[in-house]
């Protein structure tokens, strides 16, 4: 019996997870009884993807998986592509169980081409970057190390490939605090990125210059940091102005900004930060940025005191008409020195800065002063 044929297509893109042999054909002739099935679960997938439903597209995406795999057992190249658009389904919508997807597409990729073949190398780039979400770094080095492996044997002059284990290797480094090392495999992966003739999609531009971006940020290279971050987000605001990456960019911008004395820059990004939250019926409580790095949830240190305060917000971000009610572990003259310092978003309803920005009390914790100063 004929079995179901896959027509790979390779897809390059900047990031990991979009990486990607595309399996959009499935053969009609002599095809697997399932096949039709097969291209309807695969259908709706590639729809779902597409209007960023997360959800559906993991659903749609497991049920072509386990379709082939009961129906197409034999067919080794479609179950294999199948399994990595799962993988990347399951990373798309945070699942936990990506990485051990991955580790089966991996496996397939390997069986199907050889553990050598440039086809396996969007596998692992994806493999690594979902291995170094889900706090898993020896397994994500050893996925991108052998895909650089890989890549060293073959000609990919113009593929993105390369850039895409470049800052995966990059990213490993600055987690590490290895930052000239991860500075020199992020300057890497966008020298290639800037160079490449392919087409790539806007957000994985966009996430190459914001990890750029981060290891810039890291060095003190503010500048530097400044341009990559601004790439990223213009990249993104056209048609991509929902991707949570825009809220991400628009907090690093106002720390930059404030670094560099732009101050009129930060409060746009300030704004901008709590509109992207309104369009989701939410808002930004805790200041989004202070200089001290004591106030608020992003703080890594541990809980040394609170402060209970009022307080009236204001367009450029500052805070004035401050009172302290009560504090914890600190003195009513650090807290309010601390709150001066902040910067809080306004509040905004209807896309409109509110006329009432009045907070009468908000309960903040302050944590030591970090390690690093």
């Amino acid at each position: 019996m004929k079995w179901a044929v896959i027509t790979l297509g390779f897809c390059f893109s900047t990031t990991a997870s979009a990486l990607q042999p595309d399996p959009s054909a499935l053969s009609e002739a002599g095809a697997c009884p399932a096949s039709p099935s097969i291209q309807d679960a695969f259908g709706a997938y590639k729809d779902a993807k597409a209007l960023r439903h997360k959800a559906d597209a993991f659903l749609h995406a497991q049920r072509a998986y386990r379709l082939a795999a009961q129906k197409c057992s034999d067919d080794e190249p479609l179950l294999a592509a199948l399994s990595f658009e799962y993988a990347k389904a399951a990373a798309f919508y945070s699942e936990p169980i990506a990485v051990d997807l991955f580790q089966r597409a991996i496996t397939l990729y390997g069986d199907v081409y050889g553990v050598d073949a440039p086809e396996l190398v969007p596998v692992l780039a994806a493999g690594g970057d979902e291995a170094l979400l889900r706090d898993e770094p020896e397994l994500a080095y050893q996925y991108f190390d052998t895909a650089r492996d890989i890549l060293a044997k073959h000609d990919t002059v113009h593929a993105l490939s390369p850039a895409v284990v470049s800052m995966g290797l990059a990213r490993l480094h600055h987690r590490s605090g290895e930052l000239a090392r991860a500075d020199r495999f992020a300057g890497e992966a966008i020298e290639i990125l800037e160079r490449s003739v392919d087409v790539v999609p806007a957000p994985e531009q966009a996430k190459l210059y914001y990890y750029f971006g981060q290891v810039k940020r890291s060095r003190g290279e503010n500048e530097s940091a400044l341009d990559a971050y601004t790439k990223a987000l213009d990249m993104l605001l056209p048609r991509f102005p929902r991707e949570r990456l825009v809220l991400t960019l628009h907090k690093r911008l106002v720390e930059i900004n404030y670094k560099i004395g732009n101050f009129e820059a930060l409060a746009k990004h300030c704004v901008a930060a709590e509109l992207w939250e309104d369009h989701r019926n939410m808002g930004i409580y805790w200041p989004i940025f202070d200089p001290a790095g004591r106030l608020g949830p992003t703080s890594q240190e541990p809980i040394s005191g609170q402060i209970l305060a009022g307080f009236t917000k204001g367009p450029d971000c500052r805070i004035r008409d401050i009172k302290i009610h009560k504090t914890r572990g600190i003195s009513v003259t650090d807290a309010k020195a601390l709150l001066e310092n902040a910067y809080f978003t306004p509040r905004i309803r209807n896309g409109k800065i509110a006329e009432d920005q009045y907070v009468e009390q908000l309960n903040i914790n302050v944590t030591q002063p970090p390690r690093n100063r």
